[in-house]
């Protein structure tokens, strides 16, 4: 007789083996998570590096760029009278306030009005402003000139006939009095020279800011040229001083004329 053997209860029988496919997939799984936080961390750390590149190029570039914020700096020349191609360019500084520069336009006016007109003279004015304080308004110097900008802006042609009315000896000033021109009333000359088309600015004053940056630099100007020495009438040929105090034929011998 067969009899089938039965398990013994102290050696239970072996377990069939478990599969190893879980552990390789999750091993698997492990190395495809680290690698795609490194792969991120690499993309963050590229970006900014990216990033930090363009702001460095940036700021090289803005630093090879030149400034155009700042302001330009005022023109000393308040007007320019006479051919570009005048064999003699002469720069003229003057305050509307001065007697000495009053004098000159009276002596030499009609002789500089007729040298530009024949295109042998060309003349750079240059209106200073230092004067004010000996006016009776303290910026009639200052207010002058800026009617003087406005009749060269609106009526070019009528510049030297107004420049000449402003120094004429019923018109002028005198330092130290107790009364001056209005706006208006420089309005008025204005207009009495043909110049009506700047009578608003004149009246309104809109040129006066100008003419005072233009009468500081023109004062820069002169301080450089003649080594810390300011005055009016001053008379400039190539930079040097004219001396059209001792020779009265000094425009004549300067034009050839």
């Amino acid at each position: 007789m067969t009899h089938q053997a039965s398990p013994s209860p102290d050696f239970p029988p072996p377990k069939p083996p478990k599969s190893k496919l879980p552990l390789v997939f999750g091993l698997l799984a492990g190395a495809l998570t680290l690698l795609c936080a490194v792969g991120a961390v690499a993309s963050v750390w590229l970006w900014g590096a990216k990033q930090r590149e363009s702001r460095a190029a940036e700021t090289t570039a803005s630093q090879e760029q030149p400034t155009t914020t700042a302001a330009a700096s005022p023109d000393p020349v308040l007007a320019t009278v006479g051919r570009p191609d005048a064999a003699v360019v002469l720069d003229v500084y003057e305050d509307f306030m001065c007697p000495a520069c009053g004098a000159f336009e009276e002596a030499y006016g009609e002789q500089v009005a007729k040298a530009v007109g024949e295109g042998k003279l060309r003349v750079r004015f240059h209106m200073l402003n230092f004067l004010n304080r000996s006016s009776a308004s303290k910026d009639y110097s200052s207010r002058a000139a800026g009617a003087a900008l406005a009749v060269f802006q609106k009526a070019p042609d009528k510049f030297l006939a107004f420049h000449s009315k402003l120094f004429s000896q019923d018109t002028q000033p005198q330092e130290g009095s107790e009364s001056d021109l209005s706006n208006d009333q420089l309005a008025q000359l204005a207009e009495g020279v043909g110049a009506g088309a700047a009578a608003a600015d004149i009246r309104s004053g809109a040129d006066v800011q100008a003419a005072v940056g233009a009468a500081s630099a023109a004062t820069n100007e002169l301080s450089g040229l003649l080594h810390g020495r300011v005055f009016t009438p001053a008379v400039l040929k190539d930079g040097k001083p004219v001396d059209w105090a001792h020779d009265q034929q000094w425009l004549e011998h300067l034009s050839g004329s």
